[in-house]
């Protein structure tokens, strides 16, 4: 597109015809109604309504101020589906209002809070329904696996989830299995370990890779410090009780309530194949309340 231009050029002292004059101004208010030519200017007031046919660029540099100051009265649509964000991740809107759909005076404001860091919050693919009234102090919310989420009072309460431990038993010739759950700010623990081949040194026992035991909550992190019970036993006829005790912040290790000391590949017997050590404990855990 090109700028408006003139038919004729004056100069100073000469005479204009008048027809050439009136050209001149047919040659402007056309260039201004025709649709085809460019405009530049610094500084633009409309009094009225004004339509902008066409694509349209506000601003040409992330330094230009674009200011609403009435009210938005249409529908935004986007033009290509999942392609375009509002903000960035330094630069993000303070909070946004949702209306109400039964009160035109109420409205929800979803703001984020302080954050160390930039965070992604992914929403579910399926519709999702929220409590229709706030909960109490405390509560957590769960969902049914469908879509509806609830308020649920008390500690915070997992299901049972498999995972592998690791010990001091030897490397090779074991069978490690164990289940964990979230009860509040403790982690519950159940286990079971069978000795296929010899066994090697002090029996220990790990809780699930990522989290540490929170020894503030402990009353002392010394070996007599009961965590849970143990029960070994051996071959198919006579079990052996233990105690489940601290032995570092991801681990644990089983003392005998015969005095016999700690758990190992020879005590309270000498461990062979079919034997069996079950146990059950619970911890605090780092960061959980």
């Amino acid at each position: 597109m090109a700028s408006p231009s003139v038919t004729y050029t004056f100069t100073n002292s000469t005479p204009a015809d008048g027809t050439q004059v009136n050209t001149n101004f047919t040659d402007l208010i056309n260039a201004m109604s025709d649709g085809t030519k460019d405009f530049s200017i610094s500084a633009l007031t409309v009094a009225g309504s004004a339509t902008l046919n066409g694509a349209v660029t506000l601003g040409n540099a992330s330094g230009d101020d674009i200011t609403f100051t009435g009210s938005l009265a249409s529908t935004i649509t986007i033009k290509v589906t999942n392609s375009y964000d509002i903000g960035a991740n330094t630069l993000g809107i303070r909070g946004i209002y949702f209306g109400s759909s039964d009160s035109a005076a109420n409205s929800t404001k979803v703001i984020a809070g302080s954050l160390a860091a930039a965070n992604t919050v992914i929403l579910p693919e399926t519709d999702t329904t929220f409590p229709a009234a706030d909960g109490s102090d405390g509560d957590y919310l769960k969902t049914n696996g469908s879509g509806v989420l609830s308020f649920i009072t008390g500690p915070l309460l997992t299901q049972w989830a498999a995972y592998t431990p690791s010990g001091a038993w030897g490397t090779s010739g074991i069978g490690w299995s164990g289940f964990w759950r979230r009860v509040g700010d403790t982690m519950q623990v159940r286990g079971m370990v069978t000795p296929t081949g010899s066994v090697t040194g002090t029996f220990t026992f790990s809780i699930p890779s990522g989290y540490t035991i929170d020894t503030a909550k402990l009353d002392t992190v010394s070996a007599g410090l009961i965590l849970g019970t143990a029960g070994g036993r051996d071959g198919a006829a006579v079990i052996h009780v233990g105690i489940v005790t601290y032995e570092s912040t991801t681990v644990v290790r089983i003392y005998g309530d015969d005095g016999l000391g700690a758990w190992s590949a020879t005590v309270p017997f000498t461990w062979a194949n079919s034997d069996k050590v079950f146990l059950k404990f619970e911890v605090p855990i780092t960061d959980w309340v």
